[in-house]
């Protein structure tokens, strides 16, 4: 380890020469090259005793130390003996009365060090660590799953470099994943497996984003149009309850959140709580059809369909006539939109109801389904409204892909069906503008096949 043209070397910041024009004379950086801790010292006179102190073999035993076990050598022991050997060194260069601002103009760089390379010792290869069961656990997916989804998003997520300890796509995800999963903070994500809190918050959104894409949404939830695939979805419908031409059952699902700081007001739902009222439609072996996430708490199921594409592809005949929604009484009445008979008189009628009631309850089965998959959606969900869009969409598309790959739901404790009943709403909420101009401006920031 030679520093006697430290200068040469660039081991010394130029931007920390120029915010300090006294470190001619002072220890100036932490620097990690060739896998060894240089110290760069400016003034000949002072270079022979740092070394003397900070000599090769210390030097490799605080840096190599994240080639152990935590068990045997935690990091923050090393970090412990690095500031033991940081202050012998302190001492031996400087005076008295230097001592403590030498050692304070310092500490930024050993912060820096430390904060540079805390994140790659201790982050965590959850595939080594876990088997597909603990992974489905944890995450949702298996191994296979998660590398497939991490497939789908590489070209957008994967680092532009290596250097500063980039996070790898597959984290990424991992991260995303464990988000969406439990619903937990980030701060515990961090803790579990490495990187900072604020690295998982950039990295998640930036997951989040890159899976809600226009190409990949359309990919994964698609409104049956052609008629080999409709036909399918009836006959898996006409095993329910005998009911005949149901393509899918459509109900609205509240997704708790943080009051936004705009429009607060238009967010609180019937219930009294900030939510976005969600749009969904499930076929009947519960894979999502469609989903319109999008709109305020305030918003009534009835005018979210209204101004839905799904129902723009009904009046138009891009889904062929014959077919079918089952939704509750909140919705109105169409040809192809059946809800239910208010007052039952006749034997037909209440015939209707029943098969009508044992269908429609494949959404709110997979509603239930879908949120204790992803814990995000039962908890309020700390972000503003358009990326919460964004994450119940993410969430969907993981539903389906979890679906396709006959990936088993998570044990629960509970077993309960969580869709939301509205038919106890008999005229449509305000119909306020702001309502509309906000799913209007999520929608521009929300890629999706129905808007």
């Amino acid at each position: 380890m030679c520093l006697s043209n430290a200068r040469s070397e660039s081991i010394i910041s130029p931007r920390f020469l120029a915010a300090e024009p006294g470190v001619t004379e002072k220890l100036a950086r932490f620097s990690i090259k060739s896998d060894h801790l240089f110290l760069a010292a400016l003034g000949p006179s002072r270079r022979t005793s740092v070394l003397s102190l900070f000599n090769r073999r210390k030097l490799c035993d605080i840096h190599n130390s994240r080639s152990t076990s935590r068990e045997t050598q935690p990091w923050s022991a090393a970090v412990s003996r690095s500031f033991v050997i940081l202050t012998k060194a302190v001492s031996a260069v400087s005076g008295p009365k230097s001592r403590l601002k030498l050692f304070i103009d310092l500490g930024p760089y050993l912060s820096n060090f430390l904060s540079r390379h805390r994140g790659a010792e201790m982050r965590k290869n959850v595939f080594e660590m876990f088997d597909d069961f603990q992974l489905i656990k944890r995450y949702r997916l298996d191994r296979a799953g998660i590398i497939f989804v991490t497939d789908l998003v590489r070209d957008v997520i994967s680092p532009s470099t290596t250097r500063s300890n980039a996070i790898p796509a597959e984290l990424k995800v991992v991260l995303m994943l464990r988000f969406l999963a439990t619903g937990k903070m980030q701060q515990c994500s961090a803790d579990d497996l490495g990187p900072s809190q604020p690295t998982i918050s950039r990295v998640v959104m930036q997951t989040i984003m890159a899976l809600t894409a226009r190409h990949i949404v359309m990919h994964f939830i698609d409104f049956p149009t052609t008629p080999r695939v409709i036909q399918q979805k009836q006959t898996q419908f006409m095993q329910i309850a005998g009911f005949p031409r149901v393509v899918g059952a459509i109900d609205g699902t509240h997704i708790k959140i943080i009051a936004p700081s705009i429009n607060e007001d238009v967010y609180v739902n019937r219930k009294r709580y900030h939510s976005i009222n969600t749009q969904v439609v499930f076929d009947a072996e519960y894979n999502i059809l469609d989903v319109v996430p999008k709109w305020p708490g305030s918003t009534h199921d009835a005018r979210i369909f209204t101004e839905s594409g799904l129902n723009k592809h009904f009046e138009t005949g891009l889904v062929p006539p014959g077919c079918h929604l089952l939704g509750d009484k909140g919705y109105p009445l169409r040809r192809w939109l059946l809800t239910p008979f208010s007052r039952t008189v006749t034997e037909a009628q209440i015939n209707y109801n029943r098969a009508h009631r044992s269908t429609r309850s494949v959404v709110e089965r997979g509603i239930g389904q879908w949120k204790r998959r992803f814990h995000i959606l039962h908890s309020e969900i700390r972000y503003s409204p358009e990326k919460v869009c964004r994450i119940i969409m993410a969430c969907a598309i993981l539903h389906n892909i979890c679906k396709k790959r006959n990936i088993p739901s998570p044990p629960t404790l509970e077993n309960r069906d969580d869709g939301d009943e509205d038919g106890d709403e008999s005229t449509p909420a305000s119909t306020r503008d702001p309502a509309g101009s906000i799913a209007r401006s999520a929608s521009s920031l929300l890629t999706m096949q129905y808007i």
